[in-house]
């Protein structure tokens, strides 16, 4: 009698342990897992605000009746590179 509950014992511990690697390894496929969209929620975002700002300067150039420049041409000055306009342009306005 005394064998059988020994062996109750041992089997209850040997199962107790499984299940606690069990779920230990099932939280850390989730950890893991969150960590993964965590990452791609961050990518998302920077994607989502970078193209909001893009699509807010294009909307503006447009009010404004910008165009875009055909060649640029750039002159280094001192220390900075500076963009030079070849064509007169009227900016009174």
């Amino acid at each position: 009698m005394l064998l059988v509950l020994i062996f109750g014992v041992v089997v209850s511990n040997v199962w107790q342990i499984n299940n606690q690697a069990e779920n230990s390894f099932t939280i850390r496929e989730l950890e893991d897992k969150k960590q993964v969209l965590e990452e791609e929620i961050r990518d998302i975002t920077w994607e989502v605000s970078t193209a909001q700002s893009l699509a807010t300067v294009t909307e503006r150039a447009l009010e404004l009746n910008l165009t875009q420049p055909n060649e640029i041409d750039f002159l280094e000055v001192g220390l900075s590179t500076v963009a030079v306009v070849e064509e007169n342009l009227d900016i009174s306005q």
